[in-house]
């Protein structure tokens, strides 16, 4: 398992022009209603998966929905990062060191706990 520096992790973090929007302005342009009438969609379909999650974690299904449907158009679209180094170089060169340290930390472990 190789991981390096992400040029194009930090070229995305930095170059976020949604930022720059209001909310209003945002949802607009990422198509909010159509993910939130995806999401109640895939709220009923996936029903006793989201109740479990709840249960055992404490995060109800409306903000994971939102941010499956936002960040990934509910699976239709999965990135082009190599995961492990988009998460070291975020801890690494970035304006939340602490958070991603964190997580590189986490999902670093629990990646090799396997091997």
């Amino acid at each position: 398992m190789s991981t390096g520096y992400a040029a194009g992790t930090i070229r995305a973090d930095r170059g976020q022009k949604s930022f720059k929007l209001s909310l209003d302005q945002f949802m607009k342009k990422r198509g909010a209603a159509t993910i939130a009438s995806q999401g109640r969609g895939k709220k009923r379909s996936n029903a006793a998966l989201f109740n479990a999650i709840e249960r055992q974690y404490g995060v109800p299904a409306g903000p994971l929905i939102a941010i499956w449907g936002m960040e990934t158009a509910f699976g239709r679209y999965m990135g082009n990062q190599h995961t492990l180094s988009a998460v070291a170089t975020l801890a690494y060169d970035c304006r939340r060191p602490e958070f991603f340290t964190g997580t590189f930390t986490r999902r670093f472990s629990s990646s090799t706990a396997a091997l």
